[in-house]
């Protein structure tokens, strides 16, 4: 499976990896079980690790993303740190499409900066 999605309790956080190809159709997929696993545990963080990740290199799919995710039954109130290996135009461009949809999300290169940044309350941004 080019996903997993598992609640971590420790971190209280939901933690998403992808691995391969990520579009629109692996995104269709995978929110949806997201949207179960943060009703079911009472979550409102997602670690969403991409280092293993290629994102789409088309720019309206990238645009596109945030409102699948909406649609998809994922709140904008839900905290998300997307880590990956290196920042990129495109998920620089993937950033700032969730944040100007009223999203919480920030991009990072460092799994303890962005597990830090989650369990950080949202006044605090």
């Amino acid at each position: 499976m080019p996903y997993t999605v598992e609640y971590d309790q420790e971190s209280e956080c939901i933690l998403v990896q992808v691995q391969g190809y990520f579009e629109l159709s692996l995104l269709q997929q995978m929110v949806p079980e997201i949207a179960m696993c943060l009703k079911k545990n009472g979550c409102s963080r997602v670690l969403n690790d991409l280092r293993s990740a290629m994102l789409t290199d088309y720019v309206t799919d990238i645009y596109k993303i945030p409102e699948s995710v909406r649609k998809a039954g994922v709140s904008r109130e839900i905290k998300r740190a997307l880590l990956v290996t290196e920042i990129t135009p495109e998920f620089r461009f993937l950033e700032t499409s969730f944040i100007n949809r009223g999203n919480i999300v920030r991009l990072f290169t460092n799994i303890d900066k962005a597990r830090k940044w989650l369990s950080e309350s949202s006044a605090d941004l």
